[in-house]
């Protein structure tokens, strides 16, 4: 039986969470890659297992200037959509900017994710960009960098967030840098490498009695 204030260990793809579902079967849910995916398929297990929070995890793709490398465990403390709206010759307008809803910024629970920062030993937290599309450029990665001051991109944090709020769960997201965002002959993918990492830090947290 899983504990009852054990969180729902929730991550995009098997290369990211296999380990830690081997070891937790019976809280640990593979949501899918991107936004649609991943808030349905959360959706479908808040309604059905009613945990009391949820531990995202996962790799990232980190911005240009952001104080990360790859292979760095972080903690996103904030999360936004990068780019829902439209695109002009000015750049991006967003919802807001068209008058169809507020840009939305989802924070994490404080709480938990300083008290795990801490336990892992003093990971920094960062404000993460959810995308539909990576960030293959450098211009585009420069552009969102800019534009929502994120330091990392992923394509589930925002949905992960939106979600649990909606049905009023706390959340924390645990990432492991996998690449920088950009040309991707200049990306420095690792991404085996972050996976392991991560999921490493998740069991050090389950074995704690933390996850």
């Amino acid at each position: 039986m899983a504990r009852s204030f054990a969180p729902a260990l929730v991550y995009a793809h098997p290369s990211e969470g296999a380990r830690v579902r081997d070891v937790a079967p019976e809280r640990a849910f593979e949501l899918g890659v991107g936004k649609v995916a991943s808030a349905v398929a959360l959706g479908r297990v808040l309604a059905e297992h009613r945990p009391p929070w949820v531990l995202a995890f996962g790799v990232c793709g980190v911005y240009p200037g952001a104080e990360l490398v790859v292979g760095e465990l972080c903690l996103v403390g904030r999360e936004c959509l990068a780019d829902e709206g439209v695109w002009t010759d000015q750049g991006l307008r967003s919802l807001s900017d068209l008058g169809l809803g507020p840009d939305e910024l989802w924070l994490a629970d404080a709480g938990r994710t300083q008290e795990i920062a801490a336990r892992l030993g003093g990971l920094p937290t960062v404000t993460g960009a959810t995308v539909s599309a990576c960030a293959g450029t450098d211009d585009l990665a420069l552009s969102r960098r800019e534009r929502t001051g994120a330091d990392v991109e992923t394509m589930e944090g925002a949905a992960i967030a939106a979600t649990c709020a909606a049905w009023g769960v706390p959340w924390v997201q645990l990432r492991c840098v996998g690449n920088q965002t950009g040309a991707r002959d200049q990306a420095h993918f690792d991404l085996a490498s972050a996976s392991r990492r991560v999921q490493e830090a998740v069991l050090a947290l389950e074995r704690a009695g933390w996850a």
